[in-house]
Protein backbone atom coordinates (compact mmCIF):
# COMPACT_ATOMS: atom_id res chain seq x y z
CA UNK A 1 0.00 0.00 0.00
CA UNK A 2 1.31 3.57 -0.93
CA UNK A 3 0.51 6.95 -1.99
CA UNK A 4 -1.84 9.36 -0.61
CA UNK A 5 -5.25 7.86 1.32
CA UNK A 6 -7.80 9.60 2.94
CA UNK A 7 -9.94 8.86 6.06
CA UNK A 8 -13.70 8.94 5.87
CA UNK A 9 -16.27 9.95 7.73
CA UNK A 10 -15.81 9.60 11.46
CA UNK A 11 -18.93 7.81 11.49
CA UNK A 12 -21.14 4.62 10.20
CA UNK A 13 -23.71 6.61 8.56
CA UNK A 14 -22.29 7.35 4.87
CA UNK A 15 -22.01 3.73 3.58
CA UNK A 16 -24.87 3.27 0.90
CA UNK A 17 -24.91 2.80 -2.83
CA UNK A 18 -25.29 6.11 -3.29
CA UNK A 19 -22.12 7.76 -1.12
CA UNK A 20 -19.91 5.18 -3.18
CA UNK A 21 -20.94 6.45 -6.27
CA UNK A 22 -20.86 10.58 -4.91
CA UNK A 23 -17.06 9.98 -3.87
CA UNK A 24 -15.24 7.76 -6.03
CA UNK A 25 -14.92 9.97 -8.49
CA UNK A 26 -13.33 12.43 -6.32
CA UNK A 27 -11.30 9.98 -4.79
CA UNK A 28 -9.72 8.81 -8.45
CA UNK A 29 -9.34 12.21 -8.81
CA UNK A 30 -7.03 12.74 -6.67
CA UNK A 31 -5.22 9.48 -6.77
CA UNK A 32 -6.54 7.63 -3.96
CA UNK A 33 -4.96 4.54 -3.20
CA UNK A 34 -6.89 3.73 0.14
CA UNK A 35 -9.11 4.74 2.64
CA UNK A 36 -10.18 4.46 6.37
CA UNK A 37 -13.65 3.70 7.09
CA UNK A 38 -14.84 3.82 10.45
CA UNK A 39 -16.31 0.61 11.52
CA UNK A 40 -17.50 -1.19 14.78
CA UNK A 41 -17.79 -4.57 17.26
CA UNK A 42 -21.69 -4.50 16.38
CA UNK A 43 -21.75 -4.53 12.90
CA UNK A 44 -19.58 -4.21 9.79
CA UNK A 45 -19.20 -1.75 7.18
CA UNK A 46 -21.70 -2.91 4.26
CA UNK A 47 -19.94 -5.34 1.64
CA UNK A 48 -20.70 -3.43 -1.24
CA UNK A 49 -19.46 -0.27 -0.09
CA UNK A 50 -15.97 -2.40 0.71
CA UNK A 51 -16.10 -4.27 -2.64
CA UNK A 52 -17.03 -1.14 -4.40
CA UNK A 53 -13.98 0.22 -3.31
CA UNK A 54 -11.71 -2.59 -3.94
CA UNK A 55 -13.25 -2.80 -7.19
CA UNK A 56 -11.81 0.74 -7.71
CA UNK A 57 -8.27 -0.04 -6.49
CA UNK A 58 -8.60 1.78 -3.03
CA UNK A 59 -7.54 0.00 -0.52
CA UNK A 60 -10.27 -0.33 2.17
CA UNK A 61 -8.42 0.25 5.80
CA UNK A 62 -11.11 -0.42 8.73
CA UNK A 63 -10.87 1.17 11.85
CA UNK A 64 -12.50 -0.05 15.12
CA UNK A 65 -11.97 2.72 17.23
CA UNK A 66 -12.02 0.32 20.75
CA UNK A 67 -11.24 1.22 24.02
CA UNK A 68 -8.78 -1.07 25.77
CA UNK A 69 -10.17 -4.15 27.24
CA UNK A 70 -13.81 -3.12 25.86
CA UNK A 71 -13.73 -6.33 23.29
CA UNK A 72 -12.24 -9.72 23.58
CA UNK A 73 -10.57 -11.16 20.27
CA UNK A 74 -12.65 -13.96 20.15
CA UNK A 75 -15.77 -11.47 20.02
CA UNK A 76 -14.94 -9.82 16.68
CA UNK A 77 -13.40 -13.05 14.92
CA UNK A 78 -16.28 -13.51 13.28
CA UNK A 79 -16.59 -10.11 11.63
CA UNK A 80 -12.53 -10.16 11.00
CA UNK A 81 -13.40 -13.20 8.99
CA UNK A 82 -16.30 -11.57 7.23
CA UNK A 83 -13.60 -8.79 6.30
CA UNK A 84 -10.97 -11.06 5.21
CA UNK A 85 -13.57 -13.00 2.97
CA UNK A 86 -14.44 -9.59 1.11
CA UNK A 87 -10.59 -8.71 0.41
CA UNK A 88 -10.01 -6.67 3.42
CA UNK A 89 -6.50 -6.66 4.66
CA UNK A 90 -6.01 -4.08 7.15
CA UNK A 91 -7.88 -3.44 10.17
CA UNK A 92 -6.87 -0.90 12.85
CA UNK A 93 -8.22 -1.86 16.19
CA UNK A 94 -8.37 0.89 19.08
CA UNK A 95 -7.42 4.13 18.85
CA UNK A 96 -4.18 5.86 20.11
CA UNK A 97 -3.42 3.30 22.79
CA UNK A 98 -0.92 5.50 24.71
CA UNK A 99 -3.52 8.27 25.80
CA UNK A 100 -5.42 8.29 28.87
CA UNK A 101 -8.96 8.35 27.58
CA UNK A 102 -7.89 4.89 26.02
CA UNK A 103 -7.76 3.47 29.34
CA UNK A 104 -9.58 2.96 32.17
CA UNK A 105 -9.16 5.56 35.21
CA UNK A 106 -7.78 2.80 37.12
CA UNK A 107 -5.65 1.29 34.65
CA UNK A 108 -3.39 4.16 33.41
CA UNK A 109 -1.10 4.87 36.55
CA UNK A 110 -0.33 1.34 36.42
CA UNK A 111 3.36 0.48 35.90
CA UNK A 112 4.20 -2.20 32.41
CA UNK A 113 1.31 0.05 30.60
CA UNK A 114 3.25 -1.41 26.98
CA UNK A 115 3.08 -4.77 28.40
CA UNK A 116 0.09 -5.17 29.94
CA UNK A 117 -1.58 -3.74 26.39
CA UNK A 118 -0.06 -6.28 24.42
CA UNK A 119 -0.89 -8.89 26.55
CA UNK A 120 -4.34 -7.50 25.86
CA UNK A 121 -4.11 -7.40 22.22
Amino acid sequence: MNRLGFHYYPDEGHYTDADLSAWLPALHALGARWLTLRGSAARAVPEPFVRGLLDAGITPIIHLPLRIGTVRPAEITGLLDAYAHWGVRHVVIGDRPNTRREWEPSEWGRSALVERYLDRL
